[in-house]
């Protein structure tokens, strides 16, 4: 009978044990989450950030450490991002897995709001927004992703959309990017035709400066520096087209990109036909470009779309392809 009391006694004390120290382990991580979010609150306004939001409220248990917070409003950075940079959202709630103490994840949902320099504010929604870096003492993370479901503005969508950056500038910054179901503004979206669009890439900006007062100052220190951006892996498909490549971009004397590429695509003759109808491009452009093309393409013995590969090249603002003008692209003017 002893025996038997003390197994029940055992059978309730562990869970009880369990409950009571994933409480205690629950309460520490909520409290250096709050320490953590109040210390970044008061380094953001020393340093000539704005932040509002409601009262953030602790929660999570028993899983996680979570910061809830509504209307949150922040702007400044014009010391980092040339003409500052402003968001806000209805909610976010920053969060601590118990189980990966190392990450921080940030949720926001609601309507939302962006601003980068100068750029008209671009409202828009999503599913699901999340940002999760690792938790430490430099000023810079140098890892983090950023992952989104549905994300819509009342002109264009993107399914899904997963980007991770690694490294710190002014080193390199490694980057990979992937998007599907992207339906994109009906201005853009014309000339390829209906349906959604697919892009994935993943490169190295190399030598970003760190701060700057203008974009064009930004873009001068960034050309001085050498600065490159090498895209290892390039992949599209939109409407008839299937486009993979490699590029080098740079600037040039003028601060107007410039660089180099290599393309493999199918679907082009399709592609030019409906750019040159829409007047991206003219329709000698095209003529010639298909020409040019249908010479150096392979020919699928299963009866399929034709494939080329080609060289591309940036230059004085126009875009080449194997010697071939194909357009002429407007001036960037960096303000």
């Amino acid at each position: 009978m002893r025996r038997r009391r003390t197994l029940w006694i055992i059978l309730l004390a562990v869970p009880v044990a369990l409950l009571l120290a994933d409480t205690a382990y629950w309460w520490l991580a909520g409290r250096n989450l709050r320490y953590g979010y109040e210390a970044w609150l008061a380094n953001a306004h020393a340093t000539g950030w704005s932040v509002t939001t409601d009262r953030p409220k602790l929660g999570g248990w028993p899983l996680a450490a979570t910061l809830s917070m509504r209307r949150v409003n922040l702007s400044g950075g014009a010391w980092d991002i040339p003409g500052g940079l402003g968001w806000s959202a209805d909610r976010l709630v920053l969060r601590v897995n118990l189980i990966r103490p190392g990450m921080l994840h940030a949720n926001a949902s609601g309507q939302q709001k962006l601003r980068v320099g100068d750029a008209p504010e671009i409202p828009y929604t999503s599913h699901r927004l999340e940002l999760a870096l690792p938790l430490m003492a430099a000023p810079w993370p140098d890892q983090v992703d950023l992952s989104a479901e549905n994300l819509r503005d009342s002109n264009a969508s993107v399914g899904m959309l997963d980007v991770h950056l690694t490294g710190i500038p002014p080193g390199p910054v490694s980057f990979t990017l992937h998007a599907t179901g992207i339906n994109p503004p009906p201005d853009v979206a014309r000339p390829f035709g209906p349906g959604t669009a697919s892009v994935s890439f993943d490169g190295t900006l190399a030598a970003a400066p760190a701060t700057a007062d203008t974009p064009k100052q930004w873009m001068a220190a960034w050309r001085q520096a050498n600065g490159s951006l090498k895209l290892e892996h390039f992949a599209l498909t939109w409407g008839p087209l299937d486009l993979t490549a490699t590029a080098t971009l740079s600037l040039d004397d003028k601060l107007q990109p410039a660089g180099a590429a290599s393309a493999k695509a199918t679907g082009y003759a399709e592609t030019l036909d409906s750019l040159a109808t829409h007047s991206v491009i003219t329709r000698s452009a095209a003529t010639a470009a298909k020409a040019v093309l249908s010479l150096l393409a392979t020919v699928r013995p299963d009866g399929s779309a034709p494939s080329v590969e080609v060289p591309l090249a940036l230059r004085d603002r126009t875009l080449s392809m194997s010697m071939v003008p194909l357009v002429k692209l407007p001036s960037v003017e960096w303000r």
